[in-house]
């Protein structure tokens, strides 16, 4: 589909290019499209089965079969030739005709939040944050055990894509045990979050707050000189899986330095109107760094708020 703004006219001219029926294709309903930075690829996901779709020929459809629909997709940040698949508890990497390069377990040497509880597959992966530098990941994840609805917030090293050129299948019998280790977010920060939306520069993390404000926090993570390097640790060989240990960050500055990271109370920049107030909406609220705005929909509009303090 092309859309068309003809200068002077109030409404743009739409030209359908192709159309695809997914019900011939796929069950459940569309949860996530993502398009190639290229736009040469269209990736589509149901909550059964997972498309890749060349804009070209849209007859050389990739497919394959989810186990579940708890799952985030998203581009590698590093190499967009590779997607990732990020569960509750277990990441993947892909390249877009779906084969796969390289599978990484969760193991979770603690449970603060209970993330590693025998519920653990009904947890679900809302969103997926990459740093500005593209080197790290944040995912924000709901607890299926936990009445209150909070969430719990894992952050880790991209995975990497020095991956071979052909995928190589992955045998059980040998399968390594890489490690990537996980930070996770301490429950006086993320007893806060509601939504989180973006990094700005420095690590500061923008998010809306559970009393519907929008607010930042900087995260001073481990420097790449120190404990950061060590998030990732992989062998040679390709598509082995790893295990991702969640450490939860301390809650006091003392605590904190000895995991190099520093609390800091996070910076209130603004509140939303009680009648924009709608989770449906909040939740499609984005971030537009380049505007220093944030866009809220509501009412069949979308609000822009600028805001000075987005950098």
């Amino acid at each position: 589909m092309s859309i068309d703004p003809r200068t002077g006219e109030l409404d743009p001219a739409v030209e359908k290019g192709a159309e695809i029926t997914m019900k011939n294709i796929t069950d459940g309903p569309i949860l996530q499209l993502l398009f190639h930075p290229d736009s040469n690829k269209l990736l589509v996901r149901s909550s059964s089965t997972i498309l890749t779709v060349p804009t070209a020929d849209f007859s050389s459809t990739k497919s394959l079969e989810l186990r579940t629909s708890q799952h985030r997709w998203i581009i590698h940040p590093q190499d967009p030739a590779l997607i990732i698949d990020i569960g509750p508890s277990s990441i993947r990497v892909l390249d877009w005709d779906l084969a796969e390069r390289q599978v990484y377990s969760f193991q979770y040497s603690q449970t603060p939040l209970r993330v590693a509880s025998s519920s653990n597959r009904a947890n679900t992966v809302d969103r997926v944050l990459v740093t500005t530098d593209k080197r790290h990941l944040l995912a924000q994840i709901s607890l299926s055990d936990v009445k209150s609805k909070e969430k719990a917030f894992l952050y880790f090293k991209t995975p990497s894509c020095s991956t071979p050129t052909a995928a190589i299948p992955v045998i059980d019998s040998d399968r390594a045990t890489d490690t990537i280790t996980a930070l996770m977010l301490p429950p006086s920060l993320s007893s806060q979050i509601g939504f989180a939306l973006s990094f700005l520069s420095q690590n500061n993390l923008i998010f809306l707050s559970r009393d519907f404000s929008m607010c930042s926090r900087r995260l001073a993570l481990p420097s790449d000189q120190g404990a950061t390097s060590a998030l990732l640790t992989s062998s040679p060989s390709s598509a082995v899986p790893a295990k991702i240990e969640a450490k939860p960050m301390s809650n006091n500055r003392q605590g904190s330095e000895r995991h190099n990271v520093v609390e800091e109370p996070p910076k209130l920049l603004f509140s939303l109107p009680g009648d924009w107030i709608s989770r449906d909406c909040l939740a499609l609220c984005a971030v537009w760094g380049v505007e220093k705005s944030v866009l809220c929909p509501r009412n069949g509009e979308v609000a822009v708020v600028r805001c000075s303090s987005l950098v």
